[in-house]
């Protein structure tokens, strides 16, 4: 975000707005709160934010909705669930959340929306799932999810990717990737028709894989591969499709610590490189959004630094800044933008085990002529 222009007239001193990150905690209930967070952001500018509570005040655990309407400053609270993980939300055109999460008890993937006057739950999947899930809201304002099968009613390892898709009267779950180890680490992105566009991991071979339905069918490819960079690719991934239909992933180079993105040109898969870090937390997972101008935006948790970063990509490279570098801070980030493209990011307080947003705000800082 470029910094507004200052002028300078005489010796006089003079007040000149300056960009610089605020941070708050939208939950001060307790230690343990806002674990597996995500934020979406509606038409109004309203937040939306979902995150588990592990706090002693809620014993076998709960999942939290918080709400904050748009120039705001007061977060309000609701109990969703006695369980939630790894949760995952996205907003309609009529401004409310759809949430999809799994349990620590591995007994389904929940669903659960707003619609208006009460929240609906519902157990989409009751396979074993765990691990990451991703949701989106098509433009009929049907639900669309990728997420990860874990085990089999047996118990035995099951590890492979699947995907679900709701048309507004029944579900509809496909197994995306039967092979093990697949789908660990996934996140989905739809085009501008509503297909479904997968990233996600091989924790085998470490090729960063991508799935794109069409119609019935779906191509598989990979967008980065382990085997002609000698490392481990995938973790962490996310995608996100511009206004071309072309998906761009951000993730993680597991084996060198950085933070990689890979853009679709049309033709063939452009790599490159982010930021490099100290260590990597195998959980995390990066947040990807990109703004009406076409440029992507990046949140990242450097685990060895225990700081939150932020960058933009401008035509002269990646631009990078920390948010937050108060303890260890910045797990599993979730980055949304506004209308304006104003960064607004939820992660958690690894130091404190509390749930914090983070934003851009404009302060005045003296300044005269030199």
């Amino acid at each position: 975000m470029a910094m507004l222009p200052c002028f300078f007239f005489f010796l006089l001193p003079v007040r000149c707005p300056a960009q610089v990150w605020v941070t708050e905690s939208p939950d001060n209930s307790g230690k343990e709160v806002g674990e597996f967070s995500s934020m979406a952001i509606d038409g109004s500018g309203a937040l939306h934010l979902a995150y588990w509570d592990a706090s002693t005040n809620a014993p076998r655990g709960q999942l939290i909705y918080a709400y904050r309407a748009a120039h705001d400053k007061r977060w309000s609270q609701m109990v969703i669930d006695r369980d939630g993980t790894f949760v995952s939300m996205a907003v309609d055109a009529m401004n409310r959340p759809h949430l999809v999460y799994n349990s620590r008890r591995e007994n389904g993937l929940h669903y659960a929306h707003w619609d208006g006057k009460t929240w609906h739950r519902a157990v989409i999947d009751d396979g074993h799932t765990n691990y990451l899930t991703s949701i989106q809201i098509d433009a009929a304002g049907h639900p669309k999810i990728s997420y990860y099968l874990y085990h089999l009613p047996t118990g035995e390892y099951s590890l492979h990717l699947k995907y679900a898709y709701s048309d507004g009267k029944q579900w509809y779950i496909q197994t995306v990737d039967p092979r093990m180890h697949t789908g660990k680490m996934n996140s989905l992105a739809l085009t501008s028709q509503g297909d479904p566009f997968i990233s996600y991991s091989f924790l085998g071979p470490g090729d960063m894989l991508y799935a794109w339905g069409h119609g019935s069918e779906w191509e598989f490819g990979s967008a980065d591969s382990s085997r002609t960079e000698n490392t481990h690719l995938s973790f962490g991934n996310v995608a996100v499709m511009d206004v071309k239909d072309h998906p761009s992933i951000a993730y993680f180079d597991n084996t060198k610590n950085t933070v990689k993105y890979a853009a679709w040109n049309g033709t063939r898969w452009e790599r490159e490189v982010v930021d490099h870090l100290v260590s990597l937390d195998s959980l995390d997972q990066i947040s990807l959004k990109m703004d009406r101008a076409g440029a992507s935006h990046v949140a990242f948790y450097d685990a060895g630094l225990g700081i939150l970063k932020y960058a933009v990509r401008r035509a002269d490279g990646w631009h990078i800044e920390t948010v937050d570098h108060d303890g260890n801070v910045g797990l599993r980030p979730t980055l949304v933008l506004n209308r304006d493209g104003d960064p607004y990011i939820s992660y958690y307080d690894v130091s404190n085990q509390s749930i914090r947003v983070a934003h851009r705000e404009a302060h005045s800082v003296a300044g005269s002529l030199r």
